[in-house]
């Protein structure tokens, strides 16, 4: 209610002109966390009152009612996070996070130039709009070029088969020739695997390096993008845009290089061929500026027993 708005607003004031007028008008707490400086900052207050990380952080930047809470900064952040799956993410970790940025807690208005919203925008609408609009591309049935884990790949609904057919036609490649599949977790895969053998899981929890895993009884899955043997490649991604691409997409996406058959594989967006750009529905922007070696994924093949053999390392 109104009321109650401005009973709100009047204790952050408060807090506030406490803040501003203590006689330690700037205070260094080095490597602790928001709740360790909210207990500093109540025992040195003479008067021995609590104050919370967030109410603190209300106090520092407020300025008039027209001011943009904090918590609600916050918020915005989390639900952008949650949009690409860190749904765990809560407020305390993200404060925690703009002090560590910070280095020290300054007692006054300029924690607020941290959390701006223009500044999150830098971070999250381009983002945003890029994986929005590659999703939209590939439920149509498109192909794009994107940034993975390893180098630039062509993609594609792995589960479309018509769209799988332009991937092998604009890249001049012969059908026989499997691709792999990217997905965000390796819960995804037990839908598109029938039986997974037990070292697949080590395999893909334990890996410090991009590494494709090749798994017998491919299900559920463009027929010309499984191999003669009913085999099929899979990689989990942990890069970041591939990573939130698959897991907005919520199906495996085509993972194969951003060049044409023979050619030399395009490691940045740079190396992409001019044909190849024009021959696609979608070119992501994420990682355009990116000039830095990268090189394709280790590749193993499991047999059902578990059998390991290694295809490239």
């Amino acid at each position: 209610t109104e009321e109650k708005t401005k009973l709100y607003i009047n204790r952050i004031k408060e807090i506030n002109t406490i803040l501003q007028t203590y006689e330690i008008g700037e205070m260094i707490i080095e490597n602790c966390t928001l709740d360790e400086s909210s207990t500093v900052f109540s025992r040195i207050n003479s008067e021995g009152t609590d104050i919370s990380k967030m109410a603190m952080l209300q106090a520092l930047t407020y300025k008039n009612k027209e001011s943009v809470l904090v918590s609600e900064e916050i918020a915005e952040i989390t639900r952008n996070l949650s949009e690409y799956g860190f749904g765990g993410i809560k407020s305390d970790d993200i404060l925690n996070c703009c002090y560590t940025y910070i280095g020290h807690n300054f007692y006054e208005n300029k924690v607020l130039e941290f959390l701006k919203k223009a500044d999150m925008a830098k971070v999250f609408t381009p983002l945003k709009k890029d994986i929005n609009k590659a999703v939209e591309v590939l439920r149509k049935g498109g192909i794009i070029l994107y940034p993975t884990d390893t180098v630039w790949g062509i993609g594609c609904d792995a589960t479309n088969p018509d769209a799988v057919r332009r991937v092998y036609e604009v890249k001049h490649r012969d059908d026989s020739k499997a691709m792999i599949c990217l997905v965000d977790n390796p819960d995804r895969i037990q839908r598109y695997v029938r039986n997974i053998p037990e070292v697949a899981w080590d395999i893909f929890d334990l890996s410090d390096n991009p590494t494709t895993v090749i798994l017998d009884g491919a299900v559920n899955l463009a027929h010309n993008l499984i191999s003669s043997d009913g085999s099929i490649a899979m990689r989990v991604t942990h890069e970041e845009f591939s990573k939130h691409l698959c897991y907005r997409f919520q199906k495996p996406l085509v993972s194969t290089s951003a060049n044409i058959s023979g050619m030399p594989t395009a490691q940045n967006y740079g190396d992409i061929s001019p044909e190849l750009l024009e021959s696609v529905d979608y070119v992501c922007w994420s990682r355009r500026q990116e000039h830095k070696p990268h090189k394709p994924s280790s590749i193993i093949k499991l047999a059902p027993d578990g059998g390991v053999t290694i295809i490239r390392r």
